[in-house]
């Protein structure tokens, strides 16, 4: 199946929503759904919360790299899905601080 025109256009909005939703999602609810259940504290949270933007730091130069050798939209496509399973895994596994930031760079 090949995407064109505005199929294509809304298949990457999408999948960008997809990919964005994750990293927002869960820095918003944790004050009110993670802290309280996880008697985290505010540093603790923060350590939890930054934990993605470190995964990030560390994802995107090799990626970014790997766009020179490989079709981009494959790398997409698989750190697509590899969002989607980490998403998953977080959702189902993370039950405190250490599980949850292990978790939570896997995700980008």
């Amino acid at each position: 199946m090949r995407l064109t025109g505005r199929s294509l256009v809304a298949a990457m909005c999408i999948g960008q929503l997809g990919n964005l939703l994750p990293h927002v999602a869960v820095p918003a609810v944790m004050p009110q759904h993670l802290m309280s259940p996880w008697a985290l504290s505010a540093a603790e949270a923060g350590l939890m919360a930054s934990a993605f933007s470190f995964g990030y730091m560390l994802a995107v130069p090799v990626l970014t790299a790997l766009t020179d050798r490989i079709d981009a939209r494959n790398i997409l496509l698989v750190g697509s899905l590899a969002l989607s399973l980490a998403t998953l895994a977080f959702g189902l596994l993370a039950d405190g601080l250490w599980t949850a930031t292990l978790i939570w760079p896997a995700v980008n």
